[in-house]
């Protein structure tokens, strides 16, 4: 098995994105996707840094929400292992199998993510 994904630790300053972001690589295993679109942009908090950022809806004067796309807040190295991720997910035959629960196992397998990261998983009843 290839090395865990670390994805846990980033999540944590934008679970916006993150949870976001899982649910793209849950549809990509169930629909057998075999590489992460770098390109799909996914809500993204954004603080004071970047709060006045071009696009960003501001919250506060501190906070905004914009987007970003997994190549902008992820390191190459990453998205290759997620792709390795969706790979083994096509050989492993979850193409279609519906099931909330298998992928969420296989990205936990995968990844150092938790059920509580997964929770952004709830919306997807329709995965069984």
């Amino acid at each position: 098995m290839a090395k865990k994904i670390h994805l846990a630790n980033r999540s944590r300053g934008n679970r916006m994105f993150y949870d976001s972001l899982i649910k793209d690589i849950a549809i990509c295993i169930n629909v057998c996707d075999t590489r992460i679109n770098r390109d799909l942009e996914h809500p993204s908090y954004r603080g004071i840094q970047r709060r006045k950022q071009e696009g960003a809806i501001c919250q506060s004067n501190v906070s905004a929400i914009g987007f970003d796309t997994p190549a902008q807040m992820l390191p190459p190295s990453a998205l290759n292992n997620i792709d390795d991720m969706l790979q083994e997910a096509k050989r492993r035959n979850l193409t279609g199998c519906n099931s909330r629960r298998q992928i969420s196992d296989f990205i936990m397998l995968h990844t150092d993510l938790t059920d509580c990261h997964l929770c952004a998983l709830n919306e997807m009843m329709s995965l069984n």
